[in-house]
């Protein structure tokens, strides 16, 4: 029987033993609000996270049991440090890689720290039925094909699924594909999919939810716990069902993974996961009220909640307003559902807001959001292409692979005047953490309007440098 770690950290932080070991804080209650009295090293019968054998291996042999994959990874440095760890774990240095261009800043973190190089993919434009929308839709197989076929020596394959949105790529397609031209797959889903979600999904017509990537053939992928499920920020898991590859992952999670890691964020692991596999009731509820939203919204008049369930495209738990067709940006009404309704939505853009459900949502907070929105729409003014349809759509042109960026003397200079010039660092908007342009990348005129653009609307934009002597200033290569 699984023995549950939070229970053993519960029962050892009764007993009379002293601890002359780390933390420093000796299980005193520094501050009552937190969890001192649980928070212990790797001291004997609690066994280490970078060699389990004892109750983090149990951990770990049930979190592989409730995905129904052969090998599962627990991460306390988030799906970033799974990210990291599969990458190197998956390739060597000098490797051509393919990366799907929508993947999160820390893929492009791994490619530039292994020394890869990094071929890309655009993901096709998202489409609601026949109307356009302003993000990323998922990848296309035969894109995928096409560019295995022009580089055979591309040795791994990394897309992401769902996406920060919850578009969908077709994970067992491109998995056959990228087999059977020798190369691996890796899929960060840390927005991620489960089994039982999916499996309850299909009692609701308008609800949809994807399978797990592994499970679809994908060779490795990481999910985070936190951003979907009841476990603490932080959390997440790293699934293989690759015996060899699984020898090779454990190696490299020593290497990204801090050696003292949180007895506290594991034993929400271990809780979260015992809650998943107790009951299939929480699946169940968490479908039966999305299916609840998307009916009780498929009226609204001039918002619109885009893939109202009846698309295999998108994930529903990832609910997308559009505001395209009024006289609201998407960060106007992330800003009015949270001063006005004291609602918090995951993520903003410039037409649309993204609100992020999960299994622990309760029936008043779908009712608060039904209801904020049904407010929000009967006061918005039609305002047809109000929010323009903007977001880069080719590749630009690559000076030299990111790694190489260390080669070349850096200067800031005003992103206005850039246009030409060769970036030093990556750029993004976050939320989503995807770069908008990537280091040894030449700044188009595109890149400078997209940039300007989600600034003025109220983007956050995220440089590399972090040093930058004053705003709308960017570092490029001095040659």
């Amino acid at each position: 029987m699984y023995n549950d770690l939070y229970s053993k950290l519960i029962d050892y932080s009764k007993s009379d033993m002293y601890p002359f070991h780390m933390p420093g804080h000796k299980r005193q209650k520094i501050c009552d609000e937190l969890p001192y009295d649980i928070d212990l090293t790797e001291i004997d019968g609690f066994d280490n996270l970078q060699h389990p054998t004892g109750i983090l291996r149990k951990l770990e042999s049930f979190a592989a049991a409730i995905f129904k994959i052969r090998y599962a990874f627990v991460l306390v440095n988030g799906a970033t440090g799974g990210v990291l760890a599969a990458v190197r774990a998956l390739s060597k240095q000098g490797d051509r890689v393919l990366i799907a261009r929508n993947c999160h800043k820390s893929v492009y973190n791994a490619v530039e720290l292994c020394g890869l190089q990094p071929e890309y993919i655009m993901p096709d434009q998202a489409f609601d039925g026949d109307i356009p929308l302003s993000f990323y839709g998922g990848i296309n197989p035969e894109d995928v094909e096409k560019a295995l076929t022009e580089h055979p020596d591309i040795s791994l394959v990394i897309i992401t699924n769902p996406t920060y949105e919850g578009m969908c790529s077709d994970v067992k397609k491109i998995s056959e594909i990228c087999r059977s031209h020798g190369a691996r797959l890796f899929v960060d889903e840390a927005h991620g999919a489960y089994h039982l979600t999916s499996a309850a999904s299909r009692n609701y017509p308008r609800v949809y939810v994807p399978n797990e990537a592994v499970v679809s053939g994908a060779d490795a992928a990481v999910l985070s716990l936190h951003k979907s499920y009841p476990s603490m920020t932080q959390t997440a898991l790293l699934f293989t069902n690759d015996s060899e590859l699984s020898r090779s992952l454990r190696t490299n999670l020593s290497v990204f993974q801090t050696s003292s890691p949180s007895y506290v964020l594991m034993a929400s692991v271990g809780c979260c996961l015992r809650m998943m596999g107790e009951t299939r009731s929480w699946f169940l509820y968490h479908c039966a009220n999305l299916q609840k939203f998307y009916e009780s919204t498929s009226e609204l008049s001039l918002l619109k909640i885009l893939f109202n369930g009846e698309q295999s495209v998108h994930d529903s738990r990832k609910i997308l307003i559009s505001s395209a067709d009024t006289d609201l940006s998407g960060y106007e009404l992330a800003k009015r559902l949270r001063n006005d309704y004291h609602i918090e939505t995951e993520m903003a853009a410039p037409d649309y807001v993204l609100a992020l459900t999960s299994i622990a949502d309760t029936d008043e907070g779908y009712r608060r959001l039904i209801d904020a929105l049904k407010k929000i729409d009967s006061n918005c003014v039609r305002c047809e292409n109000a929010n323009p349809l903007f977001f880069i759509k080719e590749l630009p042109k690559r000076a030299f692979i990111p790694c190489e960026k260390y080669k070349y003397k850096s200067i800031e200079v005003p992103l206005e005047s850039s246009e030409g010039k060769i970036a030093m660092e990556t750029v993004m908007a976050y939320p989503p953490g995807s770069p908008c342009i990537v280091a040894g990348e030449v700044i188009t005129e595109e890149i400078i309007n997209y940039l300007s653009c989600l600034e003025s609307l109220g983007a956050e934009l995220i440089f590399d440098s972090y040093s930058h002597s004053s705003a709308g200033m960017i570092n490029v290569a001095d040659l």
